[in-house]
């Protein structure tokens, strides 16, 4: 969920926003990339068609947005990888170029990070362990010759970036704030994954080729706004590639499936297998995101989709899945045995699994 204040110039965002989104590309990108480079140097690229301010307002504090925390997360190992950052609104995207360019002269600071192991040192003839560090500390910046960025609507411009990271594997970052056209899904599947004469590239085992995720913010909140009006042929036919018809049967068939297979279903269940059977077209594994406290059957409000032929980076996608919606689970367990919810934040309960407090203390006691 995110909005622009009036007056401001950042995006505000909600919590849930930053719990899930945030978090998961903060620990999903640095292994995306380093298992792409492996030992060597590899071209890559790495897209976000809907990049904003770069800054995004929680509360009352600044974080980075998703086009900062890729070049942060990825500023340890970022030779031959080329951003594209896509932004629309004039405003945004000289926000975001300013911020940018300060992100570039800065810096980020890495501090030093310690291994296991440890070396035995005499001292005054005792033996004493010390950590041994397996990275110093650093400031690495971020090489501006590596990034573009891009003022105009994403369908008009994936084109010529397509054209560019031709044959090199990308990370699509979708994340509009509500709708957005199928045509940019349909102009990137049918670029990487089928020739000009229109059939479907494939690697030597005869499967369709890796070297393409797609990470989609799917809007429910979208389509309720706009199912039930007048102009609902044209909303469908942008955000699904169907007219209202051809949705309506597509809605029937996954009906019938899941009654078939005798599955509980909801409204909104029903519209995401429909846009996931459309994905599936370029993608073998299309993974719904299930995000604990913000997509539920009571209240959805969006859905991550990963898009992906690679069974690696689907393993470590849904790996990465499950170790934070555990953490989550356990976070809002505790926070229903709390007396003070308000208070019981995702901070401090952050801050208890880093200090390893007791549980006792972490009620007791306000965690700085």
């Amino acid at each position: 969920m995110c909005y622009v204040l009036q007056d401001e110039k950042l995006i505000k965002i909600e919590e849930k926003t930053k719990i899930f989104k945030y978090e998961f590309l903060s620990s999903y990108i640095p292994m995306w990339n380093k298992i792409l480079c492996g030992n060597k140097r590899r071209k890559r690229a790495l897209i976000d068609t809907h990049a904003g301010t770069g800054k995004v307002k929680l509360n009352d504090k600044e974080i980075y947005g998703s086009s900062i925390l890729f070049l942060e997360k990825t500023a340890l190992k970022q030779e031959l990888l080329q951003f594209y950052f896509i932004e629309k609104d004039y405003d945004k995207y000289h926000t975001l170029r300013e911020i940018v360019d300060k992100v570039c002269e800065k810096g980020f600071y890495f501090p030093d990070v310690y291994g296991k192991k440890t070396i035995v040192i005499e001292k005054s003839g005792l033996p004493y362990e010390i950590k041994v560090p397996l990275y110093n500390s650093k400031v690495k910046r971020p090489n501006p010759d590596q990034i573009q960025i891009l003022r105009g609507d994403c369908v008009s411009l994936i084109d010529n970036i397509l054209e560019e990271i031709k044959d090199i594997p990308a990370f699509f970052f979708i994340d509009p704030c509500g709708k957005f056209a199928w045509e940019l899904i349909e102009k990137i599947g049918e670029n990487r994954f089928f020739d000009q004469q229109g059939k479907m590239k494939l690697n030597e085992q005869g499967r369709k080729i890796d070297g393409t995720e797609l990470f989609i913010n799917f809007s429910w909140e979208a389509i309720l706004r706009n199912k039930n009006k007048d102009e609902k042929d044209k909303f469908f036919q942008e955000m699904y590639g169907l007219n209202w018809d051809g949705m309506r049967e597509a809605l029937k068939r996954a009906k019938s499936t899941k009654i078939k297979n005798r599955e509980k279903f909801t409204e909104y269940d029903l519209y995401i297998e429909v846009y996931k059977e459309k994905l599936q077209k370029y993608f073998d594994f299309v993974i719904e995101m299930s995000i604990v406290g913000v997509k539920s059957e009571k209240n959805p409000i969006y859905a991550m989709i990963f898009c992906s032929n690679n069974e690696i980076a689907k393993n470590l996608y849904e790996n990465k899945e499950v170790a934070l919606n555990k953490t989550k689970k356990t976070y809002l367990y505790l926070k229903e045995k709390s007396l003070n919810k308000k208070e019981f934040t995702y901070e401090k309960y952050r801050a208890f699994m880093q200090n390893q407090k007791s549980l006792d203390e972490f009620f007791n006691k306000e965690i700085t």
